[in-house]
């Protein structure tokens, strides 16, 4: 078993949700931001932003910024 420091940076944004088909090739299901970055706009929480948001905000960065922003970084290939 892999024990992880929990105080370690972190190395993904991100965790894909894949599965393998009768071939092994796979398929990306479903990609999740870690932690949660939703913004606000959603029906019933028209007001309400992730902490991620919240300290893109701080930065002066509008949520549209913020998903730029992670969209253009460079992804390294595991």
């Amino acid at each position: 078993m892999t024990v992880v420091d929990p105080w370690a940076p972190a190395e993904a944004v991100s965790v894909p949700d894949a599965r393998a088909n009768r071939q092994g090739h796979f398929v990306v299901i479903d990609v999740n931001m870690k932690p949660n970055s939703t913004g606000p706009g959603r029906p019933g929480r028209a007001n309400q932003a992730s902490l991620v948001g919240i300290a893109a905000s701080a930065l002066g960065w509008t949520y549209r910024e913020l998903i730029a922003n992670i969209a253009s970084q460079s992804w390294m290939a595991y």
